[in-house]
């Protein structure tokens, strides 16, 4: 039988060819909503659905991406988001240009789009974020399997994964990091619900990716290699933005597998609030 060689890095340089290509179509996008539409709302909206095209065409099948507004069993209702990452057990199918309602326990990640980064763009993010964090999703079912380190459930299962992506900037890298600390802040301590920050990923294309660590004990971590310890907070991973995305995306987003539906709580809740 011949001899199967394995070179190192021959498949990181593959990814990285990929998702440079993939880079380039995104900003093509942003130039030609530029160049084609005069209405302001009308290009963040060509911008949104080539990121939303992007993102559904690098996950898994049982997952998809939509837009709109999430709600939980108690009536907490999220701000319109611009991306949706829905899993296998949402009730609720829309078109991917048409926003709709998700119920929380089928959501799996949550993001926004901006067509350029700024600290007041910044600052809507954190909103949005804000909204996401009021939600509830139902916890653990008992013995429910669950993919996801004890760090990352605190944030991604209780409550979800939130990311936003930006087609460009003015902003340094350094400026983006100062912005993220004081307009995104990493909450001190172990995550836990009430103390989750804003935001858990910035992407920004031709600058790269920032991730929250948190308490630096989840999935995706950095060893300083000074100390041996692991770094907390706010962190530039690198360059690569989109095979970031890919990466980090792959690594939170939980996969549950649960054994009953998700909806019937919800109107079993709205049949006794009725009754009584």
């Amino acid at each position: 039988m011949p001899e199967i060689r394995r070179e190192d890095g021959v498949v990181r340089e593959k990814l990285s060819a990929i998702f440079r290509a993939e880079e380039q179509r995104l900003a093509s996008s942003l130039s030609q909503a530029r160049a084609g539409l005069q209405h302001r709302p009308s290009k963040g909206q060509q911008v949104e659905v080539a990121v939303r095209d992007f993102i559904l065409g690098h996950l898994p099948r049982r997952f998809d991406v939509g837009s709109g507004e999430v709600f939980d069993r108690w009536g907490a209702v999220s701000d319109q988001l611009d991306i949706v990452i829905s899993n296998d057990d949402q009730p609720f199918r829309h078109g991917p240009d048409q926003a709709g309602f998700y119920l929380a326990e089928g959501v799996s990640a949550i993001g926004e789009v901006k067509s350029r980064l700024t600290r007041t763009e910044l600052r809507d993010i954190a909103k949005k974020g804000r909204s996401v964090r009021r939600l509830e999703p139902a916890p653990l079912q008992m013995n429910e399997p669950l993919s996801s380190n004890i760090s990352d459930a605190s944030r991604f299962v209780e409550s979800f994964p939130t990311f936003a992506i930006a087609l460009e900037t003015s902003m340094t890298l350094a400026t983006i990091n100062e912005a993220l600390n004081a307009e995104v802040p990493v909450p001190a301590g172990a995550p836990a619900r009430g103390n989750l920050g804003l935001l858990d990923a910035l992407f920004v294309l031709g600058r790269g990716y920032f991730v929250n660590l948190a308490d630096g004990q989840g999935a995706l971590r950095m060893l300083n290699p000074e100390t041996g310890e692991t770094f907390e907070g706010w962190a530039y991973m690198g360059p690569e933005t989109l095979l970031g995305l890919f990466t980090w995306l792959d690594a939170v987003v939980a996969r549950r597998y649960r054994w009953q539906g998700v909806a019937t709580p919800y109107i079993l809740r709205s049949i006794s609030t009725d009754g009584m």
